[in-house]
């Protein structure tokens, strides 16, 4: 703020018009999500503060240490619990996000909250494939009733169907990775629609992402035994990763990303282990939203920082939660979690 009225002094604006102009244009509920985002802030993405959680050596001591008002699991019952708490207090940051940023960038964060509702569809199939029954939360386009339908589904397809006929993708006999290439399509079009001096940074982190999610794709395809059915699904093309990489990259990770080298991910290419490339893909990620929150920093950056370091968070906090319960080092944790010290 100091610097922009600096310049509107500069060139002869007076302060206090400048700063009736921005909040015209920046609402006032926007400026005010960004104050509180950056108040809340993100302190599970520090090392220190994961190590030492860790360091307990105990489940329920190292959520203790971790929890927050924004990460309720200091009594949660266990690891699960704990998970679909963070995920639920999430949603609800996200979905007051989603009332206040202005129209044109919305589709980010609709896109966001897909990814939401694509977890709550496969808890419940991982559920209902266990054999118990399944209680599905409402979020963002499954509503309620959408919700109790989709609870009494028998079987994991049935109840896949009917959360993607919701968001009008009709599939035969879907599969997981049927939820995967609806959520890329999605972030495809979404992309498509992000214009302006705000959109253009949002659409540069989903143009990033769909590449990330590609290979991510191809990688749990490989591990499922499916890799050879990539090419059945209806996905969009990459920016940086082609067709003909991801056949490679299914058949054989270790040796597939190899073919990344000198494209945007040629960090990855020299990688084997799969959770050392998706730490690095979830890097490429941190590194666009610090960039989205120094330039848009009057606008929509706190905010979108804030969300996508949120998810971050949530993942860094379950592998410490795990951790501690299987006795493991911060060592091989770390490995596992994204941070704001390890650029």
């Amino acid at each position: 703020m100091t610097d922009i009225l600096t310049i509107a002094a500069v060139i002869g604006i007076p302060s206090a018009v400048m700063i009736v102009l921005l909040v015209r244009y920046f609402s006032i509920k926007l400026i005010y999500l960004n104050t509180r985002f950056n108040v809340i802030g993100n302190p599970n993405m520090s090392s220190t503060r994961l190590a030492d959680a860790l360091a307990t050596g105990d489940r329920r001591e190292a959520a203790k240490r971790l929890a927050t008002r924004y990460f309720p699991i200091e009594d949660a019952a266990g690891i699960d619990e704990a998970d679909s708490r963070m995920k639920q207090a999430n949603r609800e940051l996200l979905g007051e996000a989603l009332e206040v940023v202005p129209k044109r960038v919305r589709p980010f964060y609709q896109v966001m909250m897909m990814s939401h509702e694509i977890d709550e569809v496969r808890d419940a199939c991982a559920t209902l494939e266990d054999g118990n029954e399944v209680t599905i939360d409402p979020v963002g386009r499954i509503d309620s009733t959408l919700a109790g339908k989709m609870s009494r589904s028998e079987t994991a397809g049935e109840l896949m169907s009917m959360y993607l006929a919701e968001i009008g993708e009709v599939v035969d006999e879907p599969r997981d990775a049927d939820l995967d290439a609806a959520y890329l399509r999605a972030m495809a079009r979404a992309s498509g629609r992000l214009r302006g001096i705000s959109g253009r940074p949002l659409r540069d982190i989903l143009t990033a992402r769909i590449d990330s999610e590609l290979v991510l794709l191809a990688i749990r395809m490989h591990l499922h035994g499916t890799g050879d059915k990539l090419a059945e699904l209806d996905i969009p093309e990459g920016d940086t990763v082609a067709p003909w990489m991801l056949t490679e990259i299914a058949s054989d990770p270790s040796k597939g990303v190899g073919s990344l080298a000198g494209t945007d991910l040629d960090g990855i290419s020299e990688l084997k282990d799969p959770v050392e490339i998706e730490r690095a893909l979830h890097r490429t990620t941190f590194d666009m939203a610090e960039r989205v929150y120094t330039r848009r920093f009057m606008s929509i950056g706190p905010l979108t920082r804030f969300l996508l370091f949120r998810e971050f968070e949530t993942a860094n906090v379950r592998a410490v939660l795990m951790g501690a319960a299987a006795g493991m080092e911060w060592t091989a944790v770390e490995r596992a979690t994204i941070t704001e010290e390890a650029a």
